[in-house]
Order: structure tokens, then sequence, then C-alpha cells
């Protein structure tokens, strides 16, 4: 074939890649979205872990965008207030935000006052992250590992920032799986706030991801107990998993085994309903690439957070397992614990 048929071949296909209507889109959510300023939603108050992370992504997601991305945290009831906030918005993109997965799943399912949503109908843009929960206590705590709590005859008072929240429902649904009594303290501002009230003695134990956690480890203020986690992780390997040690119940150890990974990967990226969806994929994309940032992996990893992309089908998948495959009696038996 001559170079000059090839290159008319060539032509041909370039200009019906540019006019496909999948490029096409991706073209017109870019100009919608290039130095336009877009309000990025943060469910959790100033100096937290999930703050923090938001804080650390927008400078390089905005870059992607084109656009500028101005932070609003929108606090209370555990990130719910925040989502009650993203499903309300206006649905034209220029609300972006980040979602607590956990408390969004479970205060749908049990039914909480304070939920105004319905979580699948978000726009799930994508996870930012790999995490773990660290259960810990402090530093001169009588409870030196995890069998001494698990062990425990006391009501122990675990701090969070409001009910619904991971560090709420993970701790319960362990303690309901080993066996101990809890009692919820509520209403601390973010980490930051829990942190300061179990190293004073107000509360017995805290669950935290690595974020507020690991500073405070290294400087020997809290003892990090076991990771809420089916195995351990490259941030103190030290440190057991929840799941290494013999449960009492086992069908309450399915359900926790369930929403541990539901919050492996539970900070996502989410836009209101009804957003049209060439900006929805325009915006995943541009979190896709986002995310393999070198510069933003390596300010992660310093703050221990490990950065990666997770696709919106597994989270599908996972969130309708569990809203539909909870029988009426188990979605009480749950409702009843989480109060």
């Amino acid at each position: 074939m001559k170079k000059s048929t090839l290159y008319l071949v060539f032509l041909a296909f370039s200009l019906t890649l540019i006019n496909s209507p999948v490029l096409g889109a991706d073209k017109s959510a870019a100009e919608f979205y290039q130095g336009k300023t877009v309000e990025f939603v943060i469910p959790m108050g100033v100096g937290g872990g999930t703050d923090r992370l938001c804080r650390t992504i927008i400078p390089y997601f905005e870059k992607r965008l084109g656009c500028k991305l101005v932070p609003k945290n929108k606090t209370g009831a555990g990130g719910l207030i925040g989502l009650n906030y993203m499903w309300e918005a206006k649905k034209n993109g220029l609300v972006i935000g980040m979602a607590t997965l956990m408390g969004a799943v479970w205060g749908e399912i049990t039914e909480s006052n304070a939920v105004r949503f319905e979580t699948d109908k978000f726009n799930l843009v994508g996870g930012v992250e790999r995490q773990a929960m660290i259960i810990s206590t402090a530093k001169d705590s009588p409870y030196k590992t995890i069998n001494d709590v698990f062990d425990s005859k006391k009501k122990l008072l675990l701090g969070v920032p409001g009910k619904l929240s991971p560090m709420h429902v993970l701790v319960v649904f362990v303690a309901d799986a080993w066996g101990f009594d809890v009692k919820t303290i509520s209403g601390y501002k973010g980490a930051a706030g829990m942190m300061k009230a179990v190293e004073g003695g107000e509360v017995d134990i805290v669950c935290a991801s690595p974020i507020p956690s690991k500073p405070r480890i290294e400087a020997g203020t809290i003892r990090p107990l076991a990771y809420v986690t089916t195995e351990r992780q490259e941030i103190f390997p030290d440190v057991p998993a929840i799941t290494e040690f013999t449960v009492k119940n086992k069908a309450a150890l399915e359900r926790l085994i369930s929403t541990i990974w539901l919050y492996r990967y539970e900070r996502s990226i989410i836009m209101p309903p009804g957003v049209p969806e060439d900006r929805v994929h325009f915006v995943r994309e541009a979190l896709k690439e986002t995310l393999k940032d070198p510069g933003l992996i390596e300010e992660g990893k310093k703050s221990g957070i490990f950065i990666m992309f997770t696709g919106p089908e597994e989270y599908d998948k996972q969130i309708s397992k569990l809203m539909k495959g909870m029988s009426a009696e188990e979605k009480a038996y749950v409702k009843k614990l989480l109060q």
C-alpha cells in the first residue's frame, strides 16, 4: 500500500476517533470544567484523617480537571450530613465530594433519621486509597494487648466523632464478634479529638486510620492493639489483624468481614445523582490519572496513606450484597447494636 494511501487511512481513522461519542463527550466535559470553580465537599472535620486526605489530593486533582476545587467541610452524624448535602446539591457537576461509604450503607440499612439519600443512586466516581483501621489505647492503659480488651469485665468507653462513623461501626461489630461490652462516647471533633480523649484517659479505646494514628504511635502516646482487617498491614507489621484471634460469634464475624471490605475502600469520590454522564466519566478518568501521580503517591506514603484507584463496579456489587442480602431480622439486630 502506498504511503499516501496509508496516510488517508490513518487520517480517516483519526477523524473517526475525534468525532466518536465518547471522545466528543469527554471534550465537551473538559471544556465545561475548564476554569470553573467546583465545590469539594469534605464530610468530616478540619484536621482529621479524611480532611487531610482530601486536601492532599485536591491540588493534584484540580490540575487534571482544569478547574479550581474549593474544599468545604460539612460535618456531623459520622459523615451523613455531608452526604445529605451532596444528595440535594445541583446536578450540574459543580459539586464533587468525598463519601464515607460505611456510614452511608449502614445508615440506610438501619433507617437512621440522619439519612436523606439513597446510597446506590449517587454517582460513584471511584475510591482513592486502600485503608485500614487500628484499635488503640493510651500508653499507660491496663489493656496491653487486644486479648485484654476481649477479656475485660468492664464496659469499655469508645471515643468516636459520631454514631455510624466507621470508627463506631467497626468496633461495635468487633465487640459483637468477640463478646466484650462497649459504650460509645460520640461528638469528638474528628480523629484528633478522639485521640486526645484516649491519651487523656477520657475513653478506653479508639479506632482510627493510620493518618492520625501513625505520629502518636511513633511518639509513644498511644499503643496499637490490633488492625480491624483480615491481614496485617505494611505500616506497623507487628500489629496483629483482628481475625488472627479466635472469635466467639461466627455470624457476627461474617458481618464484620463484609464491613471490613467496605471500609478498606471506604473513602470515595462521589457526585450527586442526575449529573450528566459525560461529566461523571470525565471526572472519573481525571481521578484515575490523578491517583497515578508519583508525587501524590509519595506524599501519601509519608502520612501512611496508600493511594490507589478503585472503580465503581466492585463497590456496586458489594453495596448491593450488603443492602439486599440481609434479612429483616438481621437488619433489626444491627440497628439495635448501632443505636
